[in-house]
């Protein structure tokens, strides 16, 4: 999983209306933002100071984004997250939508994730791949038996 604090700038994607600061403006908050929390403000803390994206604040834990597999999120915020270990935070991080920190809040299977969602156990995917492209179930049912502790073993596990 992840977590998120967002600064948004005038100029960024979906920014609402009330944000009105300069793009040079939001990298400096984020900044800010970064600073404390590398000299000790929790994460949370963090998100619910500086974080311009809506909801994020009332999330549990603030600025949450769960787990998401690679292609769900714009190029640099995807590759920033990925590139994280349990409980490491990022640099500040650009996207389109304004300037990230990032924090990957445990080991997980990113590229499990949408079944994770669905209540699918990791490594479970390639079984309801099989199945949905046609495959006998009874194959399908050998592998799920193979594959019940498996993890997907991707890079990010």
């Amino acid at each position: 999983g992840a977590q998120h604090v967002l600064v948004m700038h005038k100029d960024s994607a979906r920014a609402p209306p009330g944000i009105t600061r300069t793009k040079e403006e939001a990298k400096t908050r984020a900044e800010e933002a970064l600073a404390k929390i590398k000299k000790g403000t929790s994460f949370d803390d963090a998100v619910r100071e500086y974080s311009d994206e809506g909801g994020a604040k009332d999330r549990k834990p603030p600025g949450d984004l769960g787990t998401f597999g690679r292609g769900r999120m714009v190029p640099p915020f995807e590759q920033a997250a990925f590139a994280l270990k349990p409980n490491e935070t990022s640099g500040i991080v650009e996207s389109p939508f304004g300037y990230h920190v990032i924090r990957r809040t445990k080991l997980g299977c990113f590229a499990c994730a949408g079944g994770a969602r669905a209540g699918i156990p990791p490594g479970m995917m390639s079984v309801l791949v099989e199945v949905a492209r046609g495959d006998r179930a009874i194959r399908a049912g050998r592998a799920l038996d193979a594959r019940k502790s498996e993890c997907c073993r991707a890079p990010t596990c």
